[in-house]
């Protein structure tokens, strides 16, 4: 099953205009086809061969997930993706699914016109009441964000807004945080426990 078809219409779409905020919103769904649609050929493995328009910072995977490294870099007008593995992912099943076979996805998204990071963190729980995600309040070195663990949540499918099939489905833990420093949105994502995503978002220089 295709994750176009996993990631459809659970939770509002996101006003922030962070591209990808949430893998509960047609915001990340957009953006993960964009992912996939480059994924049969092999993406660059280092930032040092892609041009971003602002400093990328990295998390440091080992210890917390021995073994693990970059495998894969994307982006797109908005934002930039990085995929950390433990084996390679060129010529695979598909970068989105691989969330699912226990690679790590940081994005990363600069915003000069956001605020400070507590600020944008309420909103985002605002936005996000109701979903099925049982949402926290983190902390990130002295930033603000939001946290949840791996959830069960729908796969729907929908025509002309009428609700066509809908099965229960795992859905990835996440954690996410602004940094007031660089203006820069970074979030955490992987089927693993929210402290584990932590843990590693805690190593993202400040």
């Amino acid at each position: 099953m295709s994750m176009n078809k996993k990631f459809i219409l659970l939770a509002p779409v996101i006003v922030l205009a962070l591209a990808s905020t949430i893998f509960l919103t047609t915001t990340m769904a957009s953006k993960n086809d964009q992912v996939s649609a480059t994924s049969n050929a092999c993406l660059p493995t280092t930032l040092d061969s892609v041009t971003f328009k602002y400093p990328i910072k990295q998390p440091v995977m080992d210890p917390i997930l021995t073994g693990y490294k970059l495998q894969a870099v994307d982006q797109n007008a908005a934002d930039v993706f990085l995929w950390y593995s433990d084996h390679p992912l060129c010529q695979v099943h598909g970068l989105p699914d691989e969330l699912y076979r226990g690679s790590i996805l940081v994005i990363a998204a600069y915003n000069p016109n956001m605020g400070d990071s507590a600020t944008e963190a309420q909103k985002e729980l605002n936005n996000l009441k109701g979903s099925t995600a049982k949402l926290q309040m983190i902390d990130v070195n002295g930033y603000k964000g939001i946290g949840w663990e791996p959830f069960q949540g729908a796969d729907v499918v929908k025509l002309n807004g009428t609700v066509l099939d809908s099965k229960p489905i795992p859905m990835p833990g996440r954690v996410e945080f602004f940094n007031d420093h660089d203006k820069t949105w970074y979030s955490v994502s992987g089927m693993r426990s929210m402290n584990e995503l932590l843990q590693i978002a805690l190593t993202i220089p400040k």
